[in-house]
């Protein structure tokens, strides 16, 4: 049974462990993306970005339980005052397609509704197929082009 609450403080350090798992994730996308072997700049939050999120001042976070343990995680930030971005979805590896990103995603869809949200958004590498395919089954749809340059 996966069940989803708002983030607490003492759910803080799990939350950072996720990121470190995002971290290497993402930047062995980019590098597959953008053909290069340079390590990207480790983007860590501060602890004002966390506690802001965890107080639902700028957004707020989801977190999943497998029974008592975390699975996953989902960052909603505020974009304005009819949007929230989902920033980052995170799910445990071993315990992924178990439909918990799934949960995750509409339980962020939910909270934002219910907050008064009328749009909520989300980045996907291009690259990324499982995810693309994950958004556009949650009902999420492309409405832009990023390019890039090189150098």
């Amino acid at each position: 049974m996966v069940e989803v609450k708002i983030a607490e403080e003492k759910d803080l350090n799990f939350i950072k462990d996720m990121y470190g798992l995002l971290d290497t994730a993402m930047t062995n996308m980019l590098k597959q993306l953008m053909d290069t072997n340079e390590d990207e700049d480790d983007k860590q939050h501060s602890d004002k970005y966390w506690h802001d999120l965890i107080q639902e001042k700028t957004g707020y976070i989801l977190i999943a339980f497998h029974g008592e343990n975390p699975a996953g995680i989902a960052v909603v930030e505020i974009k304005d005052e009819q949007e929230v971005h989902l920033e980052d979805l995170i799910v445990c590896p071993e315990l992924q397609k178990r439909g918990i990103g799934e949960l995750l995603i509409n339980e962020a869809k939910k909270t934002a509704y219910k907050k008064g949200y009328k749009k909520i958004s989300l980045n996907v590498l291009p690259n990324n197929e499982e995810a693309r395919y994950l958004y556009t089954k949650q009902g999420f749809h492309e409405v832009k082009i990023a390019m890039l340059c090189s150098l």
